[in-house]
């Protein structure tokens, strides 16, 4: 594998360099890259991204986000990649999902961090046999500008009339959703109201 691969380089300010000291790992293109599991894709679409979604609150509706091959990373033995902040790879991204391929190997922990909390995940007892994903947020995504306004659509059709009743005029699962958002928005410093666009 090595033999179509290239050292991984990294992001460091504006510039995208290669630094053993930093990252030692082997990258390969997805132009070189194909997978002859013919279930493969319909795991992709129908296993890892629900779940993906599901964990991270994204909500996937009639239209799921769309996984796209960025490379496939080899990590020989003593391999590292110092601790970093995945970027945006291309518009939209919001998420860096890592999939660990069935291989046997010891040690390999993957760390990581949020706010004060620091996990250590190990899949080295099962990685023979077992496929593992890992996602997160993009630094792109948590940045994301402020928003002034958000807007939602509601299942119902109301009348000017019945917004002028306010809250109190809505039905069914928008009544539910207005309540349970409320307190949430509140807290977020918004006020929930009712506008007919």
């Amino acid at each position: 594998i090595i033999s179509c691969a290239a050292l991984a380089p990294f992001g460091h300010g504006e510039r995208t360099v290669v630094d053993k000291d930093v990252r030692d790992t082997w990258e390969v293109e997805p132009s070189k890259l194909s997978f002859s599991n013919p279930e493969w894709e319909e795991f992709l679409t129908k296993t890892v991204c629900p779940e993906v979604c599901k964990s991270l609150g994204v909500p996937v509706g009639e239209c799921p986000p769309k996984m796209e091959l960025y490379k496939l990373l080899l990590y020989e033995q003593g391999s590292h990649f110092l601790p970093h902040q995945d970027t945006q790879k291309a518009d939209g991204m919001f998420a860096t999902v890592i999939i660990i391929l069935p291989s046997p190997y010891t040690g390999g922990q993957v760390v990581v961090s949020h706010a004060a909390t620091t996990k250590t995940l190990d899949f080295s007892e099962k990685s023979l046999l077992s496929t593992a994903a890992l996602a997160w947020y993009t630094d792109e995504y948590e940045k994301g500008s402020e928003c002034d306004i958000i807007a939602y659509l509601l299942d119902h059709e109301y009348s000017a009339a019945n917004l002028k009743e306010g809250l109190d005029s809505l039905k069914g699962v928008d009544a539910h959703r207005v309540t349970l958002l409320g307190p949430i928005a509140e807290q977020l410093g918004f006020v929930v109201g009712l506008a007919s666009l």
